[in-house]
């Protein structure tokens, strides 16, 4: 078994000849060991220590952190060697770092049916809380396949939050404020999003590499990690000249296409999201002043506004070629709530003589 530091087990026997264990925990205070008692339960003792050196306990405790940091290390070999998304692991490191504060070092295998219930009640952030819970689901299955825990998953049956989805459809005016008030990085992001139809993380994603404008046409070729696979963009005239002006302004054209100053990749969150962030707050006065309507559209409302133009000039199977989608129904659905379906006025019989009008 890995020695676990810090963690001191003593055994003896007492005077009635009953062997007895106690665990300390042991470090070094101004050059003398300090020894604090942990107890005489292996596990419970192991908890104290967890929570003395400010980590996670190990897996034989059963806590929660214990076995959600089994998980993620299972759950990260599972991306690296490519059956999952880098995305769906950040999106579930995320949920744990939310679910540590308040599951911590308490027994994962407590966790009960009330518990999740009181957890979503309390949460404002409700949507959220429903993708935490189905983290937590996704982590007591894995457990219970393992022999970790044997209790019935407690997420089952929960009534969760209704989850509409967003339905902001950004309007052409809206889009090319936030443009104009930007600086280049904002513009340049902005501009690619909206021509390439990509995810934030898509358009952050972008390496030289995959960029080709030599070919006719020139082409972008764009991982989708939601979906684990590639998607290829043909190049218009308009789109080709962003990134030659783009490519050309570097003194280095490889790596990522989008960088901050010191040439590093950009995030979603950071040095973009500081920037984009004022620009729509300038673009919200600029609109007051010119009394014209603005939505504080975000980045990633950017990728239907790119389909629903596309399916109005070229039509669905443009759109749908466009956003990477396997289907058309999957687009109209994508399009449709935001934008709404178009129906003909109903024919009502008229009279232009009320005393014709049946009398009941």
């Amino acid at each position: 078994m890995k020695r676990i530091p810090h963690f001191h087990e003593k055994q003896g026997v007492n005077k009635a000849g009953k062997k007895w264990v106690a665990y300390y925990h042991v470090a070094k205070v101004e050059g003398k060991a300090k020894w604090i008692s942990l107890g005489t339960d292996r596990i419970e003792a192991l908890r104290k220590w967890a929570e003395l050196e400010k980590r996670a306990a190990p897996i034989e405790t059963g806590t929660f952190d214990a076995v959600v940091n089994q998980f993620m290390e299972w759950f990260k070999k599972e991306v690296e060697d490519g059956r999952n998304a880098m995305r769906t692991y950040e999106d579930r490191t995320t949920y744990f770092k939310n679910l540590s504060p308040v599951f911590g070092n308490k027994p994962f295998e407590a966790i009960e049916s009330t518990v999740v219930r009181t957890y979503i009640d309390r949460r404002s952030a409700k949507i959220t809380a429903k993708k935490e819970m189905r983290f937590l689901s996704v982590v007591w299955n894995w457990a219970k396949e393992r022999g970790i825990v044997s209790k019935p998953n407690p997420v089952a049956g929960v009534r969760m939050p209704k989850e509409t989805g967003r339905s902001i459809e950004v309007k052409p005016h809206e889009y090319w404020l936030v443009w104009e008030c930007g600086d280049q990085l904002v513009k340049d992001t902005l501009e690619l999003a909206a021509r390439l139809g990509t995810r934030p993380t898509e358009v952050f994603g972008i390496e030289w590499r995959n960029v080709d404008l030599e070919g006719t046409p020139a082409t972008v070729k764009i991982w989708q990690g939601k979906v684990n696979q590639w998607r290829v963009v043909e190049a218009d005239g308009d789109l080709e000249a962003l990134l030659r002006r783009m490519k050309g302004e570097r003194t280095q054209p490889r790596g990522f296409v989008l960088t901050d100053a010191s040439g590093e990749q950009l995030k979603t969150g950071g040095t973009f999201r500081h920037r984009f962030d004022t620009a729509r707050d300038f673009a919200a006065a600029k609109a007051a002043e010119l009394g014209v309507e603005f939505q504080r559209f975000q980045h990633r409302d950017i990728r239907p506004m790119a389909g629903i133009s596309t399916l109005q000039a070229e039509g669905m199977d443009a759109a749908r070629r466009l956003l990477g989608h396997t289907t058309e129904r999957q687009t109209a659905h994508y399009t449709t709530k935001r934008i709404g379906t178009v129906g003909k006025s109903a024919k009502v019989r008229s009279t232009s003589n009320l005393s014709q009008v049946s009398q009941s």
